[in-house]
């Protein structure tokens, strides 16, 4: 396991880039149960560290335009507003029939909406969560 990791559900590695016009996808967690109270080990864990790789080894991103800045810890992924994204094909989350956990960190430096995780099964339902950039205290 990683030296940060905080079992059962909480971890967040916290990454920050300097880079100012760009929106930050620092690192994402995703935790699904069959049970939404109970805390499972994550689905998916992507660290940023110069590539898509899944720590938990179930689905690696494709990156699309994707570069990377130093972060707080290590790499972190840039996602700029012209298109880049990172993005995976996988079965493994639903989020219509259980219960899940989304985490990232992230710095955004735009006033625009900016979507932060999103999911469309190829018929009108979706999951979109968002940023507008403005800041929360």
């Amino acid at each position: 396991m990683h030296a940060w990791w905080a079992p059962p559900c909480a971890f967040i590695k916290r990454r920050f880039s300097t880079d100012h016009h760009v929106f930050l996808l620092i690192a994402v967690l995703l935790v699904q149960s069959a049970i939404a109270k109970v805390c499972v080990e994550p689905v998916s864990f992507w660290e940023g560290e110069r590539n898509g790789v899944d720590s938990m080894g179930v689905s690696n991103l494709t990156l699309t335009g994707v570069y990377y800045a130093d972060g707080y810890l290590g790499d972190a992924f840039v996602l700029g507003l012209d298109g880049s994204n990172a993005s995976m094909k996988s079965d493994t989350f639903d989020a219509e029939t259980s219960g899940y956990t989304l985490t990232a960190w992230l710095k955004t430096s735009s006033s625009r909406l900016q979507i932060i995780a999103s999911k469309n099964d190829g018929n009108d339902d979706q999951l979109v969560i968002y940023s507008n950039g403005t800041k929360k205290k």
